[in-house]
């Protein structure tokens, strides 16, 4: 809309000059054609120019037109095109009317246009749909779209900001590098706005532990406690068989305790660590599940910290209150394709 507004004042001289030039062309040609061509300049433009003007009527149109186009020509190439702050808008839950407006970016990009992405997959997984592999494969071209977009304007800013189930945030930023700063934005239960993640924050006073490391293993289950606990009961009715237990938490997991990105990044690195080690030292034929209870905006920053390259296969899971088991279906968010195969459902 910001981007709507000023480019309604740009370009009035290619608006009136056009026109303009073409009535005087109009009246300067044989009488059928001025008939034809002054008749259809009326009735678009609403000009009432008379059937059978004057010649320097004519000529006077045609040269006042062509000046202004002329002009707005000139204007054009010394207004430099306005540059633009990418967004990926992403919903998948609840649907959300508020949106990024140019007041919520840092300052310097405030004159920005935003050019969003659109990642909206509620008609998937809501209003009692549960088609997971439907929404992978509308997120994986949504995911194009924005790579493409990106490599159109490689220097430009961009910023993530959504309500996406839990696996959907992790497949969205393990799409993206880390190299890249992306600003992140979390949604204000009281005003409806979205806020930008402050520099710094308090400690989160994160603890990392090895709950349980069975000898003969068969999976990895990463447990990450910021908003709510994950309980290890949940993860069994999804890992019957015998899983090294890993939990990354708070001391008192809640709500709203994310608000900065030193935070996150605390977090990521907690992750990132635990990912790097099991490199090392677990055989890649074992698969690593991610359970995470946590804000969007940490959800998303983990996958980027998932490499596709060097980490073992790794799956998401969804948490469903509602139903049992709880962790109903998942997402493999190093996989390659298709959707029907990246997703995991068990059975209720």
């Amino acid at each position: 809309m910001f981007g709507e507004r000023e480019k309604s004042h740009k370009g009035w001289q290619f608006k009136v000059g056009v026109p303009t030039a073409l009535a005087g062309l109009a009246a300067l040609k044989p009488a059928g054609f001025v008939d034809a061509l002054l008749a259809m300049l009326n009735k678009t433009f609403d000009l009432s120019l008379s059937l059978n003007p004057p010649f320097w009527l004519g000529a006077s149109l045609m040269v006042g037109g062509l000046f202004l186009c002329a002009w707005g020509e000139s204007v054009r190439r010394q207004d430099p095109p306005k540059r633009i702050f990418i967004a990926f808008r992403h919903q998948s839950l609840e649907p959300f009317q508020s949106r990024l407006s140019p007041e919520d970016l840092p300052p310097e990009f405030t004159s920005r246009e935003i050019r969003e992405v659109e990642c909206d997959q509620s008609n998937y997984l809501t209003h009692g749909a549960c088609d997971p592999s439907g929404a992978v494969r509308y997120q994986l071209e949504k995911l194009n779209e924005l790579k493409a977009l990106r490599k159109s304007f490689s220097t430009e800013p961009m910023a993530y900001y959504g309500l996406a189930h839990v696996p959907l945030q992790f497949l969205a930023g393990c799409a993206m590098s880390t190299h890249a700063l992306i600003y992140l934005f979390e949604l204000d239960r009281g005003t409806n706005k979205w806020l930008r993640l402050q520099d710094r924050g308090p400690h989160l006073g994160l603890t990392v532990n090895t709950i349980e490391q069975p000898a003969h293993a068969q999976a990895i289950a990463i447990r990450i406690c910021v908003s709510y606990e994950v309980t290890r009961n949940d993860i069994a009715e999804v890992l019957p068989h015998s899983f090294e237990d890993i939990r990354i938490a708070l001391p008192t997991p809640r709500l709203d305790a994310i608000n900065s990105r030193n935070q996150i990044d605390d977090v990521c690195r907690r992750f990132r660590g635990v990912l790097d080690e099991l490199h090392g030292r677990v055989d890649k034929s074992k698969m690593v599940h991610v359970f995470y209870a946590g804000p969007a905006s940490l959800g998303f920053s983990l996958g980027r910290q998932i490499s596709t390259g060097i980490h073992h296969r790794v799956i998401v899971h969804n948490y469903t209150p509602s139903v049992l088991p709880r962790y109903s279906w998942g997402v493999d968010v190093t996989s390659d394709g298709p959707a029907g195969a990246m997703v995991t459902l068990q059975k209720q």
